[in-house]
């Protein structure tokens, strides 16, 4: 019986599964190469650019709150020892992880702009194509204006990486500003003229533009870009009292303006791009 005990564990020893075995048989596959074939496909890519935006506004300590923190807007109320603000820490404020999360936006909008013309995708025409790659641009180019502006000089990544990268360089807030411009100025003549809640359209485009053009010292062109949202008579400044409490009493339009009820209904046209994720807003009105 202790031969045989022995004799079954040695056998044991030898015995192995087939590596056809080892070898996973997943029922589907989500990736850039089976996804991004087709318009609804790059859509799908779209909707999670569409989404990131709300991470400006939205959260105990959102993005657009740390680059006030440093400005002359506020004060930096949590973090006034800025010796404890390092490269690699930040103590209180978000300001490491901010850098890491918008380019992780940024590789989203990369894998549109990089994969658009690849030969296996399916495009209905050149509008079509066009629209997409515009939408892509205006994401890219928003977060990098939001990063020369909190980080001054850093990498300008324009393509897809796909593998492991150490070898990243330093672009100047300068040349940064001189490619977003250009992106932009392109992506305004394929943007919508209108689109959905929460989507960029030719007059966020222009608007988006048009600070870029103030950072780039381009003031003559930022006046030009700013006049063409101004001439558009979708789009005009609130003069009348309006929305969800305009019967109340001592209050005026600037109240009426930073009410959230008001900020995204269609007597509203002060308003370009809006962000509507709460549950009670009007169907029309959720992003």
């Amino acid at each position: 019986m202790k031969k045989t005990t022995i004799l079954l564990l040695i056998l044991l020893l030898f015995t192995s599964c087939s590596e056809d075995f080892l070898k996973p048989e997943p029922l589907s596959f989500l990736s850039p190469d089976g996804v991004l074939i087709n318009k609804q496909g790059f859509d799908a890519v779209l909707i999670s650019l569409r989404k990131d935006l709300s991470a400006e506004f939205i959260g105990q300590k959102n993005l657009i709150a740390h680059q006030f923190m440093t400005s002359e807007i506020g004060v930096p109320w949590l973090q006034l020892d800025y010796r404890q603000l390092t490269p690699t820490s930040d103590q209180y404020q978000q300001f490491v992880n901010q850098i890491n999360t918008i380019f992780a936006i940024v590789k989203n909008a990369n894998v549109i702009i990089t994969r658009i013309d690849n030969e296996n995708v399916t495009w209905t025409n050149e509008e079509e194509k066009n629209s997409i790659l515009a939408e892509a641009l205006w994401h890219r180019s928003y977060w990098y204006y939001r990063l020369i502006g909190s980080y001054g000089d850093l990498p300008f990544v324009q393509e897809e990486v796909t593998s492991a990268k150490l070898d990243y360089k330093t672009h100047s807030r300068w040349a940064i500003l001189n490619k977003i411009q250009k992106d932009m100025e392109w992506s305004v003549e394929w943007l919508p003229e209108s689109a959905s809640p929460g989507v960029p359209n030719k007059a966020a485009g222009y608007q988006l533009l048009t600070k870029i053009y103030l950072a780039n010292l381009e003031f003559d062109k930022a006046i030009s870009s700013s006049t063409k949202i101004i001439n558009n008579n979708k789009y005009e400044l609130i003069k009348e009292r309006f929305g969800a409490e305009m019967g109340e009493e001592n209050k005026n339009v600037i109240w009426d303006l930073h009410r959230h009820q008001n900020k995204n209904i269609p007597i509203n046209k002060e308003t370009i791009l809006a962000i509507v994720d709460r549950f009670e807003a009007p169907d029309g009105a959720r992003s």
